[in-house]
């Protein structure tokens, strides 16, 4: 399934870079608080088939520790309410920041795409 992937273009990463969202344009972005009321909730059956098995899922309690009270920073897209952004520091490099695009449909999770 991976090498499939691998050759399939990636529309969320074409959508940013077409629409400039990489840049840290505030207007385009409302920060979330809290949480994402419509975001799915998964199973950890979807979680396995998403991260390619248990690995990730065994490292998750360690990484949430250490992103606790952290400056780690969710915003939403304000033209859609389906992509949200997350800023993360990095675990091994204290000056970078990644920043993490998710699109999701909040009725239907497609773990094939």
């Amino acid at each position: 399934m991976m090498m499939v992937k691998l050759k399939e273009e990636n529309k969320l990463q074409k959508f940013v870079e077409d629409n400039n969202l990489h840049r840290r344009s505030i207007s385009k972005w409302s920060s979330v608080n809290e949480s994402v009321s419509n975001f799915p909730q998964l199973d950890e059956t979807k979680l396995k088939l998403l991260t390619l098995g248990t690995y990730q899922l065994k490292l998750c309690p360690s990484y949430i520790q250490e992103y606790m009270g952290s400056e780690c920073t969710i915003d939403v897209f304000r033209e859609t309410c389906d992509l949200i952004r997350v800023r993360l520091q990095s675990r091994h490099i204290s000056s970078k920041t990644y920043q993490v695009w998710i699109q999701y449909d909040s009725d239907h999770v497609n773990i094939d795409s």
